[in-house]
């Protein structure tokens, strides 16, 4: 049991990792599209893709988060389950 939690614990920190990065990548792109946005003079064609990126960003943040959650959760009921048959 505790190989089993070892492995889900090392996912779940994987999985914590993945969606930090993401996130930080959001943040970048968002900057990114920001700081175009001043200099498009209503052209706004590299906005819009720039602000595309950041949406698909957003979303796989989001993902990543929800794994994350998810594994944690089969983490703590795992540690709990062994708590039980110890």
């Amino acid at each position: 049991m505790s190989t089993e939690i070892a492995k889900l614990e090392q996912a779940w920190l994987q999985a914590e990792a993945l969606a930090d990065q993401v996130k930080q990548q959001v943040r970048e792109a968002k900057a990114v599209a920001e700081g175009r946005r001043k200099f498009a003079n209503g052209n706004g064609g590299a906005i819009t893709v720039m602000i595309g990126d950041a949406d698909e960003l957003d979303a796989r943040h989001a993902a990543a988060e929800r794994k994350a959650s998810e594994l944690f959760d089969r983490l703590w009921k795992a540690k709990e389950q062994g708590r039980v048959h110890a």
